[in-house]
C-alpha cells in the first residue's frame, strides 16, 4: 500500500488564508490519481490554522520563524514521523511516498515559498514592501525535511508523478 503526507490544505481549501481557485484543477487531478492508484493520503495539521484561526491574514515565512510557530510544526512534524516509523517497519506492506505540499506557502511550501514584509505597522503614510514568491521550502516544510527521510515534492511535481506512471 502506497502513503503520501500531504498538506492540510491540499483536502481542506477552508484552512486556507483565501480561498477560491486555490489550484483547484491541479487538486482534483492529484485526487483522481491517487483514487486510481489507490494511493493512501495522512493529511497533516495546519500548523496556521491551529495558532491563528480562520481570521488570519497572509503571512511570509520569515514572519513565521518565531519561537511558537516553530514548536507547532516541530509537534506536527513529530507526529507524522511516529506514523511514517510505524509504517516503515513493515515495508512488505507499505511505502511512503513521500509529502506533497503546496508552493507558495510560507508554511508547506516545497520548492516555492511566500517572502517579504517581516513586520511593522500599518499606517497610512507607509509603504510596506510586497511579498514575492521566492525559491525555497517553507517553515514545516524545512522541518519536515529534517525529521522525516521521505522526499518532498510539491503539488506540481506530485501530478507529474503520478500522470507519468512514476509511482
Amino acid at each position: 500500500m502506497k502513503i503520501f503526507f500531504v498538506s492540510h490544505c491540499l483536502l481542506n481549501s477552508a484552512a486556507v488564508v483565501r480561498q477560491g481557485g486555490q489550484k483547484t484543477a491541479l487538486k482534483q487531478r492529484f485526487l483522481e490519481n491517487t483514487l486510481r492508484l489507490g494511493i493512501q493520503l495522512i493529511q497533516l495539521p495546519c500548523p496556521e490554522f491551529a495558532l491563528y484561526g480562520h481570521l488570519r491574514w497572509g503571512h511570509t515565512k520569515e514572519q513565521f520563524l518565531t519561537p511558537a510557530f516553530m514548536r507547532q510544526c516541530k509537534k506536527i512534524a513529530s507526529y507524522a514521523a511516529q506514523q511514517a516509523a510505524e509504517y516503515q517497519r513493515f515495508p512488505e506492506q507499505f511505502d511512503i511516498l513521500g509529502f506533497v505540499g503546496m508552493d507558495g506557502s510560507p508554511t508547506c511550501g516545497v520548492s516555492v515559498t511566500c517572502s517579504g514584509f517581516s513586520g511593522g505597522e500599518f499606517l497610512p503614510d507607509t509603504s510596506l514592501p510586497k511579498a514575492e514568491k521566492v525559491q525555497g521550502r517553507g517553515v514545516l516544510s524545512d522541518i519536515l525535511a529534517e525529521m522525516l527521510p521521505i522526499p518532498l515534492y510539491s503539488l506540481e511535481q506530485a501530478v507529474e508523478l503520478l500522470e507519468s506512471g512514476r509511482f
